[in-house]
Protein backbone atom coordinates (compact mmCIF):
# COMPACT_ATOMS: atom_id res chain seq x y z
CA UNK A 1 0.00 0.00 0.00
CA UNK A 2 1.10 3.75 -0.63
CA UNK A 3 1.52 6.27 2.19
CA UNK A 4 0.77 8.96 0.17
CA UNK A 5 -2.19 11.44 1.65
CA UNK A 6 -5.36 11.81 -0.10
CA UNK A 7 -4.98 15.40 -1.75
CA UNK A 8 -8.68 16.25 -2.42
CA UNK A 9 -9.64 15.63 1.47
CA UNK A 10 -9.46 18.34 4.17
CA UNK A 11 -4.97 18.70 4.54
CA UNK A 12 -3.66 17.76 7.71
CA UNK A 13 -3.40 20.03 10.40
CA UNK A 14 0.05 22.15 9.73
CA UNK A 15 0.98 21.47 12.98
CA UNK A 16 0.63 18.50 15.72
CA UNK A 17 -3.07 17.59 17.03
CA UNK A 18 -3.34 18.85 20.39
CA UNK A 19 -2.88 15.46 22.53
CA UNK A 20 -6.01 14.50 24.83
CA UNK A 21 -5.59 14.96 28.65
CA UNK A 22 -5.35 12.49 30.98
CA UNK A 23 -8.86 13.12 32.49
CA UNK A 24 -10.36 12.86 28.59
CA UNK A 25 -9.09 9.52 28.00
CA UNK A 26 -10.27 9.04 31.48
CA UNK A 27 -13.94 10.36 31.05
CA UNK A 28 -13.74 8.15 27.71
CA UNK A 29 -12.89 4.77 28.68
CA UNK A 30 -15.45 5.43 31.39
CA UNK A 31 -18.29 5.83 28.66
CA UNK A 32 -20.20 2.37 28.20
CA UNK A 33 -21.13 3.10 25.04
CA UNK A 34 -17.67 3.53 23.55
CA UNK A 35 -16.80 0.10 23.26
CA UNK A 36 -20.30 -0.79 21.22
CA UNK A 37 -19.60 1.50 18.78
CA UNK A 38 -16.33 0.05 18.09
CA UNK A 39 -17.87 -3.59 17.76
CA UNK A 40 -16.44 -5.24 20.71
CA UNK A 41 -17.42 -8.80 21.53
CA UNK A 42 -19.61 -9.28 24.65
CA UNK A 43 -16.56 -11.72 26.16
CA UNK A 44 -13.91 -9.40 24.85
CA UNK A 45 -16.10 -6.36 26.41
CA UNK A 46 -16.57 -8.10 29.84
CA UNK A 47 -12.58 -8.85 30.37
CA UNK A 48 -12.32 -5.36 28.78
CA UNK A 49 -14.03 -4.21 32.01
CA UNK A 50 -11.88 -6.05 34.15
CA UNK A 51 -8.97 -4.74 32.65
CA UNK A 52 -9.92 -1.15 33.14
CA UNK A 53 -9.93 -1.52 36.45
CA UNK A 54 -6.19 -1.59 36.83
CA UNK A 55 -5.49 0.94 34.62
CA UNK A 56 -4.01 3.52 36.63
CA UNK A 57 -2.54 7.33 36.75
CA UNK A 58 0.91 6.31 35.35
CA UNK A 59 -1.34 4.40 32.58
CA UNK A 60 -3.60 7.54 31.50
CA UNK A 61 -0.67 9.80 30.86
CA UNK A 62 0.96 7.34 28.97
CA UNK A 63 -1.83 7.27 26.66
CA UNK A 64 -2.75 10.62 26.72
CA UNK A 65 0.61 11.53 25.50
CA UNK A 66 0.17 8.73 22.59
CA UNK A 67 -3.34 10.28 21.03
CA UNK A 68 -1.63 13.41 19.36
CA UNK A 69 0.13 11.18 17.25
CA UNK A 70 -2.65 8.75 16.90
CA UNK A 71 -5.12 12.20 15.91
CA UNK A 72 -2.26 13.10 13.53
CA UNK A 73 -3.13 10.20 11.03
CA UNK A 74 -6.90 11.45 10.26
CA UNK A 75 -7.35 12.94 6.69
CA UNK A 76 -3.21 11.94 6.47
CA UNK A 77 -2.52 8.29 5.20
CA UNK A 78 -3.36 6.13 2.25
CA UNK A 79 -1.91 2.95 3.98
CA UNK A 80 -0.81 1.97 7.39
CA UNK A 81 1.23 3.47 9.23
CA UNK A 82 4.87 1.50 9.57
CA UNK A 83 4.48 -1.70 12.67
CA UNK A 84 6.62 0.33 15.21
CA UNK A 85 3.84 3.44 15.46
CA UNK A 86 2.79 2.16 19.06
CA UNK A 87 5.99 1.37 20.36
CA UNK A 88 5.82 4.18 22.72
CA UNK A 89 3.72 2.17 24.31
CA UNK A 90 5.22 -1.39 24.54
CA UNK A 91 3.59 -4.44 26.26
CA UNK A 92 4.15 -4.91 29.99
CA UNK A 93 4.57 -8.64 32.09
CA UNK A 94 1.07 -9.71 33.41
CA UNK A 95 -1.09 -7.14 30.57
CA UNK A 96 -2.55 -8.38 27.44
CA UNK A 97 -0.61 -7.82 24.29
CA UNK A 98 -1.30 -4.31 22.85
CA UNK A 99 -3.53 -2.67 25.71
CA UNK A 100 -2.10 0.46 25.92
CA UNK A 101 -2.36 1.00 22.15
CA UNK A 102 -5.88 -0.34 21.70
CA UNK A 103 -6.80 2.55 24.88
CA UNK A 104 -5.12 4.77 22.62
CA UNK A 105 -7.18 3.81 19.34
CA UNK A 106 -10.47 3.69 21.46
CA UNK A 107 -10.20 7.26 22.64
CA UNK A 108 -9.64 9.27 19.84
CA UNK A 109 -12.58 7.25 17.88
CA UNK A 110 -15.09 10.14 18.25
CA UNK A 111 -12.32 12.74 16.52
CA UNK A 112 -12.55 10.00 13.95
CA UNK A 113 -16.06 9.87 13.56
CA UNK A 114 -15.95 13.39 13.13
CA UNK A 115 -13.67 13.68 10.11
CA UNK A 116 -16.00 11.13 8.38
CA UNK A 117 -19.27 13.27 9.16
CA UNK A 118 -17.40 16.38 7.58
CA UNK A 119 -16.85 14.61 4.59
CA UNK A 120 -20.35 14.39 4.32
CA UNK A 121 -20.45 10.79 5.08
CA UNK A 122 -23.38 9.77 7.12
CA UNK A 123 -23.01 9.09 10.67
CA UNK A 124 -22.65 4.99 10.42
CA UNK A 125 -20.38 4.68 7.30
CA UNK A 126 -17.91 7.40 9.20
CA UNK A 127 -18.21 5.06 12.29
CA UNK A 128 -18.30 1.79 9.85
CA UNK A 129 -14.16 1.30 9.90
CA UNK A 130 -13.79 1.99 13.71
CA UNK A 131 -15.77 -1.16 14.16
CA UNK A 132 -12.38 -3.11 13.00
CA UNK A 133 -10.97 -2.71 16.29
CA UNK A 134 -13.45 -4.65 18.13
CA UNK A 135 -13.01 -7.08 14.95
CA UNK A 136 -8.95 -7.14 15.20
CA UNK A 137 -9.37 -8.08 19.47
CA UNK A 138 -11.98 -10.56 18.57
CA UNK A 139 -9.56 -12.29 15.69
CA UNK A 140 -6.54 -12.31 18.23
CA UNK A 141 -8.63 -14.27 20.59
CA UNK A 142 -9.74 -16.93 18.08
CA UNK A 143 -5.85 -16.61 16.85
CA UNK A 144 -4.16 -16.94 20.56
CA UNK A 145 -7.41 -18.06 23.09
CA UNK A 146 -6.48 -14.88 24.94
CA UNK A 147 -7.77 -11.01 25.12
CA UNK A 148 -4.87 -8.76 23.24
CA UNK A 149 -4.65 -6.87 20.33
CA UNK A 150 -1.36 -7.62 17.79
CA UNK A 151 -2.33 -5.66 14.30
CA UNK A 152 -2.85 -2.31 16.22
CA UNK A 153 -0.83 -1.02 13.08
CA UNK A 154 -3.49 -2.26 10.17
CA UNK A 155 -6.04 0.02 12.14
CA UNK A 156 -3.98 2.93 11.45
CA UNK A 157 -5.63 2.93 8.00
CA UNK A 158 -9.15 2.92 9.56
CA UNK A 159 -7.85 5.94 12.30
CA UNK A 160 -7.32 7.91 9.02
CA UNK A 161 -10.95 7.99 8.23
CA UNK A 162 -9.80 5.95 5.08
CA UNK A 163 -11.70 2.71 6.25
CA UNK A 164 -15.70 1.58 5.64
CA UNK A 165 -17.00 -1.27 6.46
CA UNK A 166 -19.52 -1.88 3.92
CA UNK A 167 -21.77 -4.92 4.41
CA UNK A 168 -19.72 -8.22 4.53
CA UNK A 169 -16.54 -6.42 2.91
CA UNK A 170 -14.19 -3.71 4.39
CA UNK A 171 -12.63 -0.64 1.49
CA UNK A 172 -10.05 1.60 2.12
CA UNK A 173 -8.88 4.09 -0.87
CA UNK A 174 -5.44 3.13 -2.64
CA UNK A 175 -2.91 3.73 -5.67
CA UNK A 176 -2.61 1.60 -7.97
CA UNK A 177 -1.34 2.05 -11.37
CA UNK A 178 -1.07 5.75 -10.69
CA UNK A 179 -5.03 5.84 -9.68
CA UNK A 180 -6.65 5.93 -7.00
CA UNK A 181 -9.03 2.37 -6.22
CA UNK A 182 -11.50 1.43 -3.29
CA UNK A 183 -9.69 -1.72 -1.94
CA UNK A 184 -11.76 -4.63 -0.62
CA UNK A 185 -10.75 -6.64 2.44
CA UNK A 186 -12.50 -9.77 3.48
CA UNK A 187 -13.20 -9.77 7.26
CA UNK A 188 -13.07 -12.99 9.30
CA UNK A 189 -17.03 -13.02 9.77
CA UNK A 190 -17.92 -15.93 7.97
CA UNK A 191 -19.28 -16.89 4.75
CA UNK A 192 -18.34 -14.73 1.96
CA UNK A 193 -21.97 -13.48 0.75
CA UNK A 194 -23.70 -10.67 -0.06
CA UNK A 195 -20.69 -9.23 -1.49
CA UNK A 196 -22.43 -7.38 -4.78
CA UNK A 197 -24.51 -5.44 -2.15
CA UNK A 198 -21.37 -4.38 -0.38
CA UNK A 199 -20.10 -2.93 -3.40
CA UNK A 200 -23.34 -1.15 -4.12
CA UNK A 201 -22.73 0.31 -1.08
CA UNK A 202 -19.35 1.38 -2.16
CA UNK A 203 -20.55 2.67 -5.40
CA UNK A 204 -23.05 4.73 -3.70
CA UNK A 205 -20.05 5.97 -1.70
CA UNK A 206 -17.33 6.88 -4.15
CA UNK A 207 -20.55 8.48 -6.36
CA UNK A 208 -21.27 10.49 -3.34
CA UNK A 209 -18.81 12.14 -0.81
CA UNK A 210 -15.97 10.60 -2.68
CA UNK A 211 -17.24 11.61 -5.74
CA UNK A 212 -13.96 13.85 -6.14
CA UNK A 213 -11.25 11.19 -5.67
CA UNK A 214 -12.04 10.10 -9.37
CA UNK A 215 -11.80 6.58 -8.16
CA UNK A 216 -10.76 4.38 -11.14
CA UNK A 217 -12.38 1.08 -10.15
CA UNK A 218 -12.45 -1.85 -7.12
CA UNK A 219 -8.85 -3.40 -6.31
CA UNK A 220 -8.07 -6.41 -4.20
CA UNK A 221 -5.11 -8.25 -2.92
CA UNK A 222 -5.76 -11.41 -1.53
CA UNK A 223 -4.60 -15.27 -1.79
CA UNK A 224 -8.44 -15.65 -1.87
CA UNK A 225 -7.88 -14.68 -5.99
CA UNK A 226 -5.31 -17.17 -6.48
CA UNK A 227 -6.83 -19.09 -9.53
CA UNK A 228 -5.26 -22.59 -7.89
CA UNK A 229 -8.21 -22.37 -5.16
CA UNK A 230 -10.98 -21.69 -7.24
CA UNK A 231 -9.36 -25.66 -9.21
CA UNK A 232 -9.06 -26.64 -6.27
CA UNK A 233 -13.07 -25.93 -4.94
CA UNK A 234 -13.94 -27.02 -8.45
CA UNK A 235 -15.32 -23.41 -9.46
CA UNK A 236 -18.10 -23.83 -6.65
CA UNK A 237 -19.19 -21.93 -3.85
CA UNK A 238 -18.63 -18.01 -2.85
CA UNK A 239 -15.00 -17.88 -3.04
CA UNK A 240 -15.51 -19.31 -6.42
CA UNK A 241 -17.69 -16.38 -7.35
CA UNK A 242 -15.76 -13.81 -5.50
CA UNK A 243 -13.00 -14.74 -7.33
CA UNK A 244 -14.53 -14.50 -10.91
CA UNK A 245 -15.38 -10.81 -10.45
CA UNK A 246 -11.87 -9.78 -10.28
CA UNK A 247 -9.38 -9.32 -13.62
CA UNK A 248 -6.33 -10.47 -12.63
CA UNK A 249 -2.88 -8.56 -12.50
CA UNK A 250 -0.04 -10.24 -13.31
CA UNK A 251 1.64 -9.42 -9.60
CA UNK A 252 2.09 -11.99 -6.71
CA UNK A 253 3.55 -12.62 -3.56
CA UNK A 254 3.89 -15.61 -2.02
CA UNK A 255 0.86 -16.08 0.37
CA UNK A 256 1.05 -20.12 2.22
CA UNK A 257 0.94 -18.01 6.12
CA UNK A 258 -1.85 -15.98 4.63
CA UNK A 259 -3.86 -19.35 3.91
CA UNK A 260 -2.88 -21.00 6.94
CA UNK A 261 -4.00 -18.19 8.89
CA UNK A 262 -6.80 -17.48 7.44
CA UNK A 263 -8.14 -20.40 7.25
CA UNK A 264 -7.38 -22.11 10.50
CA UNK A 265 -6.46 -19.00 12.26
CA UNK A 266 -2.60 -19.84 13.16
CA UNK A 267 0.37 -17.88 12.91
CA UNK A 268 2.20 -20.77 13.71
CA UNK A 269 4.62 -22.12 11.05
CA UNK A 270 3.14 -25.29 9.69
CA UNK A 271 5.21 -28.16 8.76
CA UNK A 272 4.74 -31.90 7.47
CA UNK A 273 3.25 -32.92 10.97
CA UNK A 274 1.57 -29.71 12.29
CA UNK A 275 -0.22 -30.02 7.92
CA UNK A 276 -1.72 -33.48 9.12
CA UNK A 277 -2.98 -32.14 12.44
CA UNK A 278 -5.13 -29.69 10.58
CA UNK A 279 -8.89 -29.69 10.90
CA UNK A 280 -10.16 -31.16 7.11
CA UNK A 281 -13.83 -30.29 7.81
CA UNK A 282 -14.45 -28.12 4.58
CA UNK A 283 -13.86 -28.01 0.99
CA UNK A 284 -11.28 -24.83 1.77
CA UNK A 285 -9.67 -26.36 4.64
CA UNK A 286 -8.98 -29.66 2.31
CA UNK A 287 -8.16 -27.30 -0.81
CA UNK A 288 -5.55 -25.49 1.72
CA UNK A 289 -4.08 -28.53 3.22
CA UNK A 290 -3.69 -30.58 0.15
CA UNK A 291 -2.15 -28.41 -1.94
CA UNK A 292 0.26 -27.88 0.81
CA UNK A 293 1.27 -31.27 1.31
CA UNK A 294 1.81 -31.90 -2.13
CA UNK A 295 4.64 -29.67 -2.03
CA UNK A 296 3.25 -26.55 -3.68
CA UNK A 297 2.25 -23.19 -2.74
CA UNK A 298 -0.68 -20.37 -2.37
CA UNK A 299 -0.14 -17.08 -3.59
CA UNK A 300 -1.74 -13.68 -3.52
CA UNK A 301 -3.21 -12.33 -6.38
CA UNK A 302 -3.83 -8.49 -7.55
CA UNK A 303 -7.51 -7.75 -8.97
CA UNK A 304 -8.88 -5.45 -10.49
CA UNK A 305 -12.30 -4.21 -11.26
CA UNK A 306 -12.71 -1.33 -13.78
CA UNK A 307 -14.49 0.98 -14.44
CA UNK A 308 -15.97 1.43 -10.47
CA UNK A 309 -19.83 1.76 -12.19
CA UNK A 310 -21.73 -1.74 -12.34
CA UNK A 311 -21.64 -3.10 -15.73
CA UNK A 312 -25.05 -3.30 -17.30
CA UNK A 313 -26.41 -6.35 -18.90
CA UNK A 314 -26.62 -6.14 -22.81
CA UNK A 315 -30.31 -5.53 -24.46
CA UNK A 316 -31.41 -8.64 -25.95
Amino acid sequence: MTERPIEVFPPAPASAPRALTPERVRSRLADPALWDRLGFYPEDRAELDRLLEAIGPADLDRVAAATGPVLGLIGDRLGPQAKDFFDVLPDEPGRPRGLLPLLALAVTSPEVHAYGRRLGLSAEVAASGLRDLGQQVHVHRLVTGSFGLHTQWWLTVAWSGTLWWLGRLQFNVVRYDGRLHLSAHIPQTGPLTGVQESFDQARELAAGPLAGLDLAGFHCDSWLLDPNLSEALEGRGNIAAFQRLWQLREESRPADGDAIFFTFRTREQVGPEQLARLPQRTSLERAVVGRLRAGRHWSSRVGVIRPLRRATPPVT
